[in-house]
């Protein structure tokens, strides 16, 4: 599935739901945070077309495989959904969040860092490093969780700028087993 396509499908839905709620406050950047959307966006368009070649490797529940893919093989519409469903932009989120920003000098580099103020918001943590220098963002990592009466899922979700994407799940449920998978994509 294109990436085109999955952000058609994206927009289509968004308008769909969107028309069965109420009237939502127009987008506003004073009110909202960092948009994880955007940003999975520009980096798919500024590697897109390259001959990249990524290490997958999944571990599941301990057992681990491992093959090389190219760029335009990797299934960039689940890797896109996952990060794009812990997105924190929308200004429902405003003020949801508490907010800390840690300036290291010495490195020339600053982490931000959203720490959910409910337990039972989804994405409970999200940090940013960046390069105070370049002015350009070196990583992201997001923590969601999903905590209901009996099924329990927990991710961590890093993206190392033009280095490795690292999708972690660990999902408890009462009726299964836990289960646990890792999958990272490492640029070759």
């Amino acid at each position: 599935m294109s990436y085109k396509y999955l952000l058609l499908l994206c927009s289509f839905a968004s308008l769909t739901f969107s028309a069965c709620k109420k009237e939502e406050e127009p987008y506003d950047p004073d009110k909202s945070y960092f948009s994880v959307k955007q940003f999975v966006a520009d980096q798919y368009e500024l590697y897109k077309g390259q001959p990249y070649m990524f290490e997958k490797t999944t571990i599941v529940n301990g057992k681990k495989d491992s093959s090389l893919v190219g760029y335009d093989k990797v299934d960039w519409s689940t890797v896109f959904k996952i990060f794009c469903d812990a997105d924190i932009s929308d200004n429902k989120f405003f003020e949801r969040y508490d907010f800390n920003q840690f300036d290291d000098n010495t490195l020339e580099a600053s982490v931000l860092t959203y720490t959910a103020k409910e337990p039972d918001l989804f994405v409970q943590k999200f940090t940013i490093n960046y390069d105070n220098v370049s002015r350009k963002i070196s990583m992201i990592y997001i923590e969601t969780a999903d905590n209901g009466r009996f099924h329990a899922k927990e991710q961590k979700l890093s993206y190392y700028v033009k280095d490795k994407i690292v999708i972690q799940e660990s999902e408890k449920s009462f009726l299964s087993d836990p289960k646990e998978v890792v999958i990272t994509y490492k640029f070759q």
